[in-house]
């Protein structure tokens, strides 16, 4: 049961590399229309460094907090916090002038 765990933890985290290398739009950025960043922390994992692609970053923005907590459980689920601004570089972007919903 523990290497399925195991395995299934590996999945999630391949699956956020794959989503967050194909929106890698390296900006920050503060809030102004109420949106919610992602922001993300390996603490220094190597395995999950490698998979996310960094050791911090951010995602967003969100267009509600459900939405960036959805985003966290899915991708880093207990390594993250959503918040008004990206604390660091927004890694996983929607295009200009939209928010993940």
């Amino acid at each position: 049961m523990k290497r399925l765990k195991a395995a299934v933890g590996s999945l999630v985290l391949i699956a956020a590399a794959v989503a967050v290398s194909a929106c890698a739009m390296p900006t920050t950025g503060t809030s102004s229309n109420g949106y919610v960043y992602n922001n993300w922390s390996c603490g220094n994992q190597s395995q999950c460094i490698a998979v996310m692609g960094h050791n911090v970053g951010s995602a967003g923005p969100f267009c509600t907090r459900s939405a960036c907590m959805a985003w966290g459980q899915q991708y880093i689920p207990g390594a993250y916090g959503c918040n008004a601004s990206a604390a660091y570089p927004i890694y996983n972007a929607p295009p200009s002038g939209t928010c993940q919903s």
